[in-house]
């Protein structure tokens, strides 16, 4: 078996959720089987979420935490992100990080299109997972 490197996400805000039961226990198996892994809580990230009312070519700098997560985004051969689901949406900061890190020259090249006009993306020959938990109950569905 090829090692890979993981990078861990728990894209819950707070310290001691679900989600972070889920990167842990998906961490030590990923590390028992002998993948290296890097993981981040979002919680523990310092960074402003807003992208700001500037362009793609206007973006706020990245503070050294985004930096770090870009480094081991492009490091990374697999991508897993243990997160919430809270009313059809995701936790607020993650989009922010998202946002902020998703960036023309870090995942995708505008200089660069296809022939349907969309720009070429760079983070390739990567996988990802998404561990997702909801606690909206359920409803049944009526159509009036």
């Amino acid at each position: 078996m090829t090692s890979k490197h993981i990078l861990a996400l728990n894209g819950h805000p707070a310290d001691n959720s679900l989600s972070s039961g889920l990167i842990t226990s998906y961490q030590r198996g990923a590390e028992q089987a002998g993948h290296q892994v890097r993981r981040y809580n979002l919680g523990e990230m310092t960074f402003d979420p807003d992208f700001g009312d500037g362009n793609y070519e206007h973006s706020k700098p990245l503070e050294e935490g985004l930096q770090r997560f870009v480094e081991d985004l492009k490091w990374c051969d697999h991508l897993v992100i243990a997160m919430p689901l809270w009313w059809g949406g995701i936790p607020s900061k993650l989009k922010g990080l998202i946002d902020r890190t998703l960036l023309p020259g870090i995942a995708f090249d505008t200089r660069n299109k296809s022939l349907l006009g969309l720009p070429a993306p760079l983070l390739t020959g990567k996988t990802g997972s998404i561990l997702l938990t909801s606690d909206t109950p359920s409803c049944p569905v009526r159509i009036l």
